[in-house]
């Protein structure tokens, strides 16, 4: 027999039988636990007190465990029986009863964890270290069931927890998104005694998160430049949680505006809290300025960071440049009059009546195209381009388009055109008095070499 806890009842017989040939009269009966009184008695052949030869005493008695027998673990009963004709050879007998005990110890070599999936190897043994045996054990786990565990023996492979046995369970727990969210991993075994399912014995233990904090930022804009003062520039600022712990008081600080003038919006729970895999989209218009002009650049930075981890900053730069909006100007060169073959000449362009640029040259009736020039200043002014000859070729005149972009150079000499007889005549001429010279000379020689 064996007991639990305080209250628990133990009922006891104690039997004495005479086994002499006389009977015996005055019989003293002893016990440890209750006394005589408290007994009830039957004799087997009359109720006289005797115990004549042959007969048997039955008595009969209830102990009720108190707080002394659960602390001790057993309840010692000792009957003595003496006959007073012979008090110095008394008869006794003892019955211990045990409280069942075991222990439970739950461990794991596994000190921490950091992502889904990650493996907890589990041991638990469980200790007989009472002076009974215990069946039928229930054993329960809150991370597996007993079927998945598994289970040696240390004495018989019988599935009862002899005295001074061990059993030994060992199993393995994948880690879910749900224990890496909560922060920890709490595993209780529980092992009952089915004769006292009121008192089961278990052993938790728990393995932390290892906490690895991280995210990125990244920044981006729709536009990659801009023009002119007052363009507006669109930002957008993504922040996604990498790591394996939720970001609380997350920071966010840009350098052109306040977190307050952006748009948010959280991809998990409105909740200002950065959640594992969580993004975080932030978006926003900036307007550009002169000193963003003169700069050539917008260059904006934005940061994310956490009073919680204070050692984890992560940051991220855009720039957007100034790009002055571009121009073509085409020259377009003409000629009236004059010889076929046109001279070479050279053109100046112009913006706001100042030279830019090398001088052109030019060949005969062409054009010519400057390329990509700016259209505005830095404050989005337009600039004025026109363009000029540099020389003018001699018997020609110039003149301008409203725009100066055509320029026409006129022949302004009169007379017959530059090709033809006409413009021989003179050299005629001058052969015709060269030959009449030619021939006086002849004669005067001719008549002087007669004489």
């Amino acid at each position: 027999d064996r007991f639990f806890k305080v209250g628990d009842e133990i009922n006891y017989t104690v039997e004495v039988v005479n086994t002499g040939q006389v009977d015996i009269e005055d019989l003293v009966i002893e016990d440890t636990l209750v006394p005589f009184e408290d007994m009830t008695l039957v004799e087997s052949l009359d109720d006289d007190g005797v115990l004549q030869v042959g007969e048997t005493w039955t008595l009969t008695y209830t102990y009720i465990i108190t707080e002394d027998d659960v602390a001790a673990g057993e309840v010692l009963n000792v009957v003595t029986v003496s006959d007073p004709e012979n008090p110095e050879e008394p008869i006794d007998d003892e019955e211990p009863i045990y409280k069942p005990s075991y222990t439970v110890e739950k461990t794991s070599d596994t000190k921490d964890y950091a992502a889904v999936g990650d493996e907890i190897d589990y041991t638990i043994e469980v200790v007989n270290t009472g002076e009974v045996a215990i069946e039928d054990l229930v054993i329960e786990d809150t991370l597996v069931p007993f079927e998945d565990m598994t289970l040696v023996e240390s004495l018989d492979d019988d599935g009862v927890l002899q005295v001074g046995e061990t059993w030994t369970l060992s199993y393995t727990y994948t880690v879910t998104e749900e224990d890496v969210e909560r922060g920890h991993v709490l595993n209780i075994a529980t092992v009952t005694d089915p004769e006292n399912p009121e008192e089961p014995i278990e052993d938790e233990e728990e393995i932390p998160l290892e906490e690895l904090p991280g995210w990125t930022v990244e920044k981006t804009s729709e536009e990659t430049s801009f023009e002119k003062v007052g363009d507006e520039l669109h930002y957008t600022v993504v922040v996604k949680n990498t790591g394996n712990v939720t970001i609380n008081d997350l920071i966010i600080e840009d350098t052109l505006v306040a977190f307050e003038d952006m748009t948010l919006v959280e991809s998990k729970i409105q909740d200002g809290h950065l959640q594992i895999g969580e993004v975080w989209t932030l978006t926003y218009t900036y307007e550009v300025t002169q000193e963003d002009i003169e700069r050539g650049h917008v260059l904006n930075v934005a940061r994310a960071m956490s009073p919680e981890y204070p050692d984890n900053e992560f940051e991220d730069e855009h720039k957007v440049t100034y790009k002055s909006p571009k121009i073509d100007i085409t020259v377009n060169k003409k000629w009236v009059g004059g010889p076929a073959e046109k001279p070479a000449i050279h053109v100046q362009l112009l913006r706001d009546g100042k030279p830019y640029g090398d001088k052109v040259k030019l060949h005969g009736t062409t054009t010519y195209t400057w390329k990509d020039l700016d259209q505005t200043d830095g404050n989005g002014k337009a600039y004025v381009y026109t363009v000029e000859e540099v020389t003018v070729p001699n018997s020609y005149k110039v003149s301008y388009s409203k725009d100066t972009l055509t320029i026409t150079n006129t022949w302004k000499k009169e007379g017959l055109p530059s090709t033809g007889v006409g413009s021989n005549i003179p050299l005629l001429f001058t052969g015709f008095g060269l030959l009449m010279v030619t021939g006086y000379l002849g004669i005067k020689r001719k008549r002087q070499e007669d004489k």
